[in-house]
């Protein structure tokens, strides 16, 4: 940023340190932790000299995410002793840094010149000068930069302190690559904050050379950083979670974008520097020859690269053909000044590179048909990027010369009458940095001032920047000030406190604080200093709720139960739910194919306490499931902790900080933020990351290719052929909803399954009547819920071998599947040889109908290629098709979808790649402060899931309790814990049909070990994870295990409205002690007759199996 203030001298020599960069040796790299050191990332920046538009360098260090990540991570090792620096201290370094400033002023001036094209004599040596001088501006200020205080008038003496925020940073612009420096860094470091540069990607040099600099100044380590870089660069600093306040200089349109970063990731104080279209109004009494070069300069300075430049210029009548005379003659002088920034009598260079020469010259171009071209308008040579100054006058009020940021030489003059007039003129603009006011009139000049919506005002003078005074503007030109004791306050919070007299009596403090909180404080009469602090009491009681930080991945069902019940059971939280996808409900949002149905019934595939009156059918469509979960995240209010669009990308131990350090995409915009949590909990699930077959060839196919779990909703599939791979659940539903549309359904299967309803749970259409009861008789929707939900808990005997519900379950199968069918042949390739339930049991509405139709042709084998055309299989023939549908689900191994790093360097990734092995399916070991949804061998298929989500959340909710109201650090189940379970796991899948060689995702092999389910019925499970087991756990803690137990009392005595006795009753009736008690209790034991239990061998029921099945259609 250049100033037209009072000139600053460059040195006339020095004997201390002096850089060794210049224009034959560079500096490309980034300068970190007092490093310079190469960049982690492959692309490297281009920088060109714009005097000849020749390539300057292709190979300058562009800082990417693990570079920024480098700097952060320094800063903030570096801040709590450089925080703690003392005042003279940090003053003697930063006054030796403008020394160095001044004694490198000519090969900095050449960096600066070599990419930007500013003169030594007219930018070049001011620019460094500049940066000096705010170093030893804010050096100055260190030492006097002090708090306040408010008088001790009820007890309290309140105590104002400025303290510095922590990893700070700025980006500064091309137009002042080095005086910028200066005024981001100097109230950074003089407040004791650590600050983190990126310069341009056009003007890099200047600001790398510093590098050295900063190191011989005695800056340590982390404290003061160079990372150049693009935009994406910059995006990464302003997104950053441990980014504090971040400094811009730049155009509007960055500035927003800095802005949403800022406020998306972690509500980073933000300064915004930004455009501006500033005015100078000339009045009739003006000193003209004064105003006509205050005007001139004003916007030719830097070859009007400066965001103050007196773009547009307003005379009064009365002077104005006299002022355009002289401007006129004073703007064609500056022409010749025009040319190479190395020659001696250069006044003004050329413009900083290809593209702003492009939008100067575009503008000037146009500028001939908005108004008259009074001087310049032209081009200089052919030959780098030199234009000349420009003029043009009688401009109208809405031609985009005059409301536009040019950002070149070029100038708008216009004239007025009156006052009022001019006032209109000058505010009609969405800028408001800098104005100037030209009267020898002072009334005037203070009350037009005080009209001017403008940051600044000049009077008799415009464009001009004074460290000792706030710099910045209204409007779109900005947020914040820098320079002056504002830019100190924009780097520093205040702290209040409040100060009590520990030695004042009980009477005194009467009415002040409460009586309990007192207890901790009053120190008795006569205590000594030095017993005081024993004397004195811990402050919290016995169970105190500290602040828990949980980072919740994913905003499917499970990841909105878990924010409902953390809002539900706790306080003093802070909760934020990351979601990849526009909108809530996970794999219900993303499955929107054709047919896309839940197989579970929709009574019971509710929350038990959240049910839904108006469920069109047994088996409802997709989009009612999906509107279910909206309505349920509306309902409670839980989109206030939901981030749409943004993928966690991977979770990292902090062994610092403890917990982990977060990382997410915004989808929408590609940035990269931050964030940190005591507790990680992946709701993510396994029905979330779709994948292609691996099928050679998928990728010729020349036709419509589809995925089910991807859907195009505008493919058309009207009379055409179309190629169906796969029968598992997606399948299963496209083929009826698609087969009447389409020409021809040519569906591939590769190998039999079970496709029918269990009896009693077939589908089934609810009617207005149903409907009716369901909404207005109570109890009549309960008491159907419970009736379903005890059929399908009354299933799991299905998946024991050789139980009498097996067998019975797969003879009604079979049956069904042969009367549906109707073809022998097409039975004996549909019916498995391998037992009911070995894969999850899908419903199949109107599906084995559906391959009966004439327009179906049903091809078996394998796919062993895909050509342009369509499929080619085992028997040897290809298959031609309009349009491809893979309905072949997901990719459903436990492996995280990003990197989740522990403590010990390991990945869960490759932990869980094959075969995983969980603890209960909600934690694994040596994962610690780690929770899953759905993780390995949790009861997915087993019966009833969204109970089996219901009992994780609570689960999870009973350990972060014990984290919030203990001191506890971190936890984990252990090795042996988790090794105990698997055994106990695996010798029990042996006794279940899942362990027959089928294909399913229950499993990795068809012989493997059983990953995706429990071993034993949802309800086992349900009762295992009832209460917490921590003598499973790896516990450690912060400090004393037992300081939760605090000042001696308890929550109780501090709650005026609680029962202070409540243990004294008249009866023994409180809640059982034992296990089996509890469950009695929780079950209401005893309170249901007629049915069967169940055989602890097989599980087989000693009667019918299907007599107390209740049927769908029952009412």
């Amino acid at each position: 940023m250049a100033s037209l203030g009072p000139g600053l001298k460059a040195p006339q020599g020095s004997t201390i340190f002096q850089t060794a960069y210049s224009k034959e040796n560079l500096p490309k790299q980034l300068f970190i932790n007092n490093e310079y050191v190469n960049s982690k990332n492959d692309k490297k920046l281009e920088v060109f000299n714009p005097k000849d538009g020749e390539l300057v360098a292709n190979n300058v260090a562009l800082a990417g995410e693990h570079d920024v990540e480098a700097a952060v991570a320094a800063a903030e090792a570096a801040f709590p002793a450089w925080r703690k620096v003392a005042p003279r201290d940090r003053r003697d370094m930063m006054t030796k840094m403008a020394d160095l400033l001044d004694a490198n002023t000519h090969a900095l001036a050449e960096l600066t010149r070599l990419t930007l094209g500013a003169p030594f004599g007219s930018f070049g040596s001011f620019e460094v000068n500049m940066c000096a001088e705010a170093f030893r501006y804010f050096a100055g200020w260190i030492d006097k930069f002090a708090g306040e205080t408010y008088p001790q008038d009820d007890g309290f003496l309140k105590i104002v302190r400025n303290e510095p925020l922590g990893v700070t940073a700025g980006i500064i612009p091309w137009n002042g690559p080095i005086g910028n420096v200066g005024m981001k860094a100097g109230p950074a470091l003089a407040t004791g904050n650590c600050f983190i540069l990126k310069p341009s990607e056009k003007t890099p040099f200047a600001a790398l050379a510093l590098g050295d600099l900063i190191k011989e100044a005695g800056f340590p380590p982390g404290v003061f950083q160079i990372v150049t870089g693009d935009g994406s660069t910059g995006a990464l600093l302003a997104s950053h979670m441990k980014v504090r306040k971040i400094s811009f200089t730049g155009s509007t349109s960055t500035g927003r974008k800095i802005q949403e970063m800022a406020a998306k990731s972690n509500l980073k104080r933000v300064t915004l520097e930004l455009g501006g279209k500033s005015p100078a109004v000339v009045f009739d009494d003006a000193n003209l020859d004064n105003a006509i070069g205050w005007c001139a300069n004003g916007i030719t300075t830097n070859t009007g690269q400066v965001c103050f430049a007196a773009s547009r210029v307003y005379v009064q009548a009365g002077i104005y053909d006299k002022f355009v005379a002289g401007y006129k003659k004073l703007m064609e002088e500056k022409i010749q000044g025009v040319g190479d920034p190395d020659a001696d009598a250069t006044t003004i260079g050329p413009l900083v590179d290809r593209a702003q020469f492009e939008r100067v010259s575009g503008f000037m171009e146009r500028g001939k048909t908005q108004g008259k071209l009074l001087v310049g308008g032209n081009r200089i040579g052919n030959k780098g990027f030199y234009v000349q100054p420009t003029v043009f006058e009688d401009v109208g009020d809405d031609a985009e010369i005059l409301r536009n940021e040019i950002f070149g030489p070029v100038a708008v003059l216009n004239k007025f009458t009156t006052e009022e007039e001019i006032i209109a003129k000058a505010n009609d603009s969405t800028y408001g940095l800098m104005a100037g006011v030209f009267t020898q009139d002072i009334n005037r000049a203070m009350r037009v001032a005080a009209e001017l919506d403008s940051g600044m005002v000049g009077v008799n003078c415009v464009s001009m920047c004074f460290l000792n005074a706030p710099f910045g503007g209204s409007k779109e030109s900005g947020v914040g000030r820098e320079n002056a004791i504002n830019a100190l306050r924009m780097f520093t919070d205040t702290k209040t406190t409040r100060h009590v007299d520990v030695y004042l009596s009980n009477r005194d403090m009467v009415g002040i604080l409460h009586p309990h909180t007192m207890a901790d404080f009053i120190v008795p009469s006569g205590t000594s200093p030095q017993n005081r602090d024993a004397a004195r009491r811990l402050e919290a009681p016995i169970h105190a709720e500290r602040h828990v930080r949980v980072v919740c991945v994913g905003a499917g069902a499970s990841g909105l139960l878990f924010a409902y019940k953390m809002q539900k059971h706790f306080q003093n939280f802070s909760l934020a739910v990351y979601e990849k996808n526009p909108a809530v409900a996970g794999t219900w949002y993303e499955n929107r194919y054709p047919g896309c149905a839940c197989d579970v019934p929709s009574h019971n595939y509710t929350w038990s306490f959240e049910p839904k009156l108006d469920w069109p059918a047994v088996y409802p469509p997709s989009k009612d499931i999906f509107a279910y979960f909206e309505d349920f995240a509306t309902k409670y209010d839980l989109r206030k902790y939901v981030h749409l669009q943004h993928q966690v990308i991977g979770a990292y131990w902090d062994g610092a900080r403890g917990g982990y350090n977060v990382k997410i995409k915004d989808n929408s915009s590609g940035v990269v933020i931050s964030d940190h949590c005591d507790i990680l909990v992946n709701a993510s699930g396994i029905l979330n990351n779709w994948r292609w077959p691996a099928i050679p060839g998928l990728d010729k196919y020349k036709g419509t290719l589809l995925h089910t779990a991807n859907w195009d909703p505008d493919t058309v599939l009207d009379g055409k052929h179309v190629g169906l791979i796969g029968n598992g659940s997606s399948g299963i539903q496209v083929l009826p909803a698609i087969r009447e549309k389409c020409k021809q359904v040519t569906t591939f299967i590769r190998e039999p399954t079970w496709v029918s309803p269990v009896q009693g749970l077939e589908q089934h259409v609810y009617s207005p009547e149903e409907r009716a009861e369901f909404a207005s008789k109570p109890g009549a929707l309960l008491k159907y819920r419970k009736e379903i939900e005890t059929g399908l808990n009354g299933q799991f005997g299905i998946f024991l071998k050789n139980s009498k519900v097996n067998e019975k379950t797969r003879e009604y199968m079979i049956s069904q599947m042969k009367e549906k069918l109707g073809s022998d042949y097409l039975a004996s390739k549909l019916i498995p040889d391998w037992s009911v339930g070995c894969r999850r049991l899908t419903p199949g509405v109107n599906y084995l109908e559906s391959l009966t139709k004439p327009n179906v042709e049903v091809v078996y084998g394998e796919i062993t290629g895909v050509s342009e055309k369509g499929c080619l299989c085992d028997d040897g023939r290809e298959y031609p098709v309009d349009v491809l549908i893979c309905a072949t689900g997901f990719d459903t191994s436990f492996r995280p979808r990003f990197p989740v790093v522990t403590p010990s360097g390991e990945n869960l990734q490759d932990k869980w790649a094959v075969d995983p092995a969980s603890y209960l399916g909600v934690a694994a070991a040596g994962v610690p402060n780690y929770l899953v949804f759905l993780g390995p061998n949790c009861p997915i298929g087993n019966g009833p899931v969204l109970s089996a989500i219901e009992a994780q959340a609570d689960w999870m909710c009973q350990l972060v309790d014990r984290f919030q109201t203990t001191n506890i650090a971190t936890f984990a189940p252990s090795e042996q814990a988790v090794h105990d379970f698997n055994e106990y796991k695996e010798f029990y899948m042996r006794r279940t049909v899942w362990a027959d060689p089928c294909r399913s995702w229950y499993k990795q092999r068809p012989n493997g070990p059983i990953t995706a389910l429990w071993p034993g019925s949802t309800l086992h499970y349900i009762e295992a994870v009832k209460e917490l087991r921590f003598d499973d756990f790896d516990i450690t803690y912060t400090g004393n295990r037992f300081a939760w137990l605090g000042n001696g009392y308890s929550q109780t005595e501090l709650d005026d409205t609680a029962d202070w006795a409540y243990y004294i009753r008249e009866h023994d009736d409180g809640a059982p002690l034992s296990t089996a008690g509890r469950r009695k209790l929780l079950s209401k034991s005893g309170t249901v007759t007629g049915r069967s239990s169940v055989s602890w061998s097989t599980g087989a029921e000693d009667k019918d199996p299907n007599a107390a099945r209740p049927r769908a259609q029952h009412l």
